[in-house]
C-alpha cells in the first residue's frame, strides 16, 4: 500500500530547526525579491534570493 504524502506530513518530518546563536530564536528561510533594471532593454526584471530571518535581522529584511 502506498504511503500518503501530504504537505502536513512533510512538515512534520522536517523537525530540524535552525537556532540563531545570538538571539536564541528560530531561523526562517524567506524568499526576497529585488527589481533589477536591464541596461540593454530598459526593462525591469525580478530576482529572488533566499534569506535567513530571525529576531536579530528581522527589521533589516522586512523594514
Amino acid at each position: 500500500m502506498a504511503k500518503e504524502r501530504t504537505f502536513a506530513s512533510k512538515m512534520l518530518t522536517k523537525a530540524d530547526k535552525i537556532i540563531c546563536p545570538e538571539c536564541e530564536g528560530v531561523v526562517e528561510m524567506v524568499k526576497v525579491f529585488d527589481s533589477v533594471k536591464s541596461e540593454k532593454t530598459d526593462a525591469f526584471k525580478f530576482v529572488g534570493n533566499m534569506v535567513q530571518v530571525c529576531k536579530c535581522n528581522e527589521k533589516e529584511v522586512y523594514g
